[in-house]
């Protein structure tokens, strides 16, 4: 099991110092230990042992949870994960793959919404996207827009804009 903090601190629900250490600089946040020690007291139950989690973001209304393995080891049969970490958060999960495509990662956190596309644009500070969804999906975004172009900003760490075609 990959997780943000060492398994052993996930288990005890104590973090070692160097998991502290992570926590006190800013590179973990509180909502990934959280959702570690969650993953940890379910991995037995639900056979996570090879389930990769590596960082939560909590939208507002919705928390990601960003893997870089099987999106369906942490959903579980039937959503049984998804649901047991929903009824622990108070708020909904959604399981987000990560990878080096963004078509696929910004698809995941907008279904049900449809994605026209992206479109790169170059800047003279960088490269950022435009990140294009069908005007009749409104209503269907999982979150509000500004909290959908921080999260977009986040997680593909350049700037973004959605645009509504």
């Amino acid at each position: 099991m990959r997780l943000p903090i060492c398994e052993l601190c996930a288990k005890s629900g104590l973090l070692c110092p160097n998991c502290e250490r992570q926590l006190s600089e800013n590179r973990i946040s509180a909502l990934d230990v959280e959702m570690s020690k969650l993953i940890a007291s379910m991995s037995d139950r639900y056979g996570l042992d090879a389930a990769d989690f590596f960082k939560a973001v909590d939208t507002g209304r919705i928390i990601l949870l960003l893997t870089k393995g099987d999106v369906g080891l942490l959903i579980g049969k039937q959503g049984c994960v998804v649901k047991n970490l929903t009824a622990e958060l108070g708020k909904k999960v959604r399981i987000v793959e990560v990878s080096g495509d963004a078509h696929k990662t910004v698809s995941d956190i907008i279904t049900p919404a449809r994605l026209l596309g992206i479109n790169t644009i170059f800047k003279p500070g960088g490269k950022g996207y435009r990140v294009r969804i069908s005007r009749r999906d409104i209503e269907r975004l999982p979150m509000d827009l500004e909290t959908l172009n921080r999260a977009l900003a986040t997680l593909l760490e350049v700037e973004t804009a959605v645009t509504f075609e």
